[in-house]
C-alpha cells in the first residue's frame, strides 16, 4: 500500500490524497515513473519534486508542487465538484 499526498509549496496545503492499495513504491526511480502516468498533461508540466518515506507496513510518497495559481484552483474546482 502507498498513500500519496500532493501539496502545493511547501507542504501548506494538501492539494489531493489517495491510497493504492495495489502499488508500492519502493525507491525514487519507481516514484518518478508512477508521476508519468498519475499526473495529467496539465500537472506533468508544472515543476514538482518528490519525496518518499518508506515504512515496513505501509509507503508514502509526497509531489509537492511550486506555487501555481491555475493548478490550485484545479484542484479547489475538481473538490467541491466531486463532494456533492
Amino acid at each position: 500500500m502507498t498513500q500519496i499526498n500532493i501539496f502545493l509549496e511547501n507542504k501548506e496545503k494538501v492539494l489531493h490524497t489517495d491510497t493504492l492499495q495495489d502499488k508500492v513504491i519502493l525507491n525514487i526511480d519507481e516514484a518518478r515513473s508512477f508521476c508519468v502516468g498519475y499526473l495529467s498533461k496539465l500537472h506533468f508540466d508544472s515543476k514538482y519534486k518528490i519525496e518518499i518515506e518508506i515504512k515496513e507496513d505501509s509507503n508514502s510518497m509526497n509531489i509537492i508542487f511550486d506555487k501555481d495559481v491555475l493548478l490550485n484552483r484545479e484542484y479547489i474546482i475538481n473538490s467541491l465538484i466531486n463532494d456533492k
